[in-house]
């Protein structure tokens, strides 16, 4: 088939041989009309790549500018700081900052974070000289790119859902008053991680930090802008403290008398430095009970606190195992606090971590005082009734998941925590 096209083109050519030998000056016009199609084609081709890998460099140089001065936003800078910081790191991603523009913006004037003040643009746009295409046109070509990146200050948090999963894993429900005075509800679930359904509830926390998404209502108050969906999870503040070995002899469980007051004294040595003492058959309390320093391991039936009975003790621990489930009486009336120093610092209520069907019931009167934390890692927790605490209180819910339903009011205040301060990392995204 060539070969015939070549006799209809050139006749005077019997074969390809010929064809390269023929002198009549038809194949230079062929070629002369065809270079610069062909040159052209290459050239533009090869062109455009380069174009391309130049978006793709001020891109990523935006996104670098974006992250590294919203981080500097979080920590206080002006606005002329970030200005320099944006062109030094853009400088530093191979941009010629003699060719390129570096607008910063904050907030930023386009897109969803537009009124957002801790959101923070960056807008990269080089001016790249033409090569083969200036035959065409000699406007250079205008490269932009744009990135958006928001910082969060991480927070205080003293109510922390573990559960990476679970739907509703702090609700809210009931009638009640609930007050975070400068902390944080925090959630891991990535699926319904906040949901204050109850009408009736006025909650007001520092923020609610949700992994996954947040139901509120109006009776929601927050001292930060925005409540964060999709915040990173945080890690279980008490992960390193190691679980109580279970050892001494057991005592009975039964401990005081209504109308009467009993002390309650730990005398066993333990591995972790602390007199302990140890309920083999759970722990039912009635009338006044004063608990002296120690660990108190409770195992094998339920931590009850009946009608009407008082429960005192500072410095004191309970570590609940073998399938033990809280269960205060909403008359009941709670003032303890944690150790201050030791393995157990901070740690009021230490459920054991192997309890993933355990669900525990913590009621009270209102002005119980709990100081240290409520730690049930793998466990459910329900404050129900009407469960406290006061405002001079530090109580800190570390669970798995968690509801607050009934009337309660709900008073927790850690300025000054017993134990381990439960700070949520700041965060910075790049959110376009």
């Amino acid at each position: 088939m060539f070969k015939s096209s070549l006799r209809r083109l050139f006749p005077s050519a019997r074969s390809p041989r010929q064809f390269l030998r023929c002198s009549s000056g038809g194949v230079a016009s062929l070629f002369a009309i065809v270079s610069p199609v062909l040159i052209g084609a290459m050239g533009l081709g090869g062109e455009a790549g380069l174009w391309y890998l130049t978006q793709r460099q001020v891109q990523n140089a935006a996104d670098m500018a974006a992250h590294a001065t919203a981080l500097r936003l979080n920590e206080g800078d002006d606005l002329a700081s970030l200005q320099s910081l944006a062109e030094y790191v853009v400088g530093q991603a191979e941009v010629d900052l003699s060719m390129a523009a570096v607008q910063l913006a904050q907030p930023p004037q386009s897109g969803a974070y537009i009124e957002d003040g801790a959101a923070i643009e960056i807008t990269v746009t080089e001016t790249v000289p033409r090569l083969f295409t200036k035959m065409y046109t000699a406007d250079p070509i205008q490269i932009s790119a744009r990135a958006v990146a928001t910082a969060r200050s991480g927070g205080r948090a003293c109510v922390i859902a573990l559960s990476s999963d679970a739907d509703n894993s702090i609700n809210i429900t009931g009638s009640g008053l609930i007050n975070l005075t400068l902390c944080d509800f925090v959630s891991n679930s990535n699926a319904v991680s906040y949901n204050m359904s109850g009408m009736g509830s006025a909650v007001s926390a520092n923020c609610v930090q949700a992994t996954g998404t947040a139901v509120t209502t109006a009776n929601l108050t927050t001292v930060c802008e925005t409540i964060r969906q999709g915040a990173s999870p945080v890690a279980d503040p008490f992960a390193a403290v190691a679980e109580p070995s279970a050892t001494g002899a057991c005592v009975d469980g039964d401990v005081g008398q209504n109308n009467q007051v009993t002390q309650v004294t730990a005398v066993e040595a333990h591995a972790s430095g602390m007199s302990s003492m140890r309920f083999c058959n759970g722990l039912n309390v009635r009338g006044t009970v004063d608990f002296d320093p120690g660990l108190y391991i409770v195992e094998g039936g339920e931590f009850r606190i009946n009608s009407n009975a008082i429960i005192t003790g500072d410095g004191v621990v309970f570590y609940l195992r073998d399938g033990v489930e809280i269960r205060f009486n909403g008359t009941a009336t709670v003032m303890l606090s944690a150790p201050m120093t030791g393995d157990y610092t901070g740690i009021l209520f230490f459920g054991a971590r192997d309890a993933t069907a355990m669900s525990h019931t913590v009621n009270g009167n209102f002005g119980s005082v709990m100081d240290g934390a409520i730690y049930t890692s793998a466990s459910h927790l329900d404050f129900s009734g009407n469960a406290m605490t006061s405002f001079t209180s530090c109580t800190q819910i570390v669970s798995d998941t968690m509801t607050f339903t009934g009337n309660m009011a709900l008073n927790l205040h850690c300025l000054f925590p017993p134990g381990p301060v439960l700070d949520v990392a700041g965060e910075v995204r790049i959110v376009e």
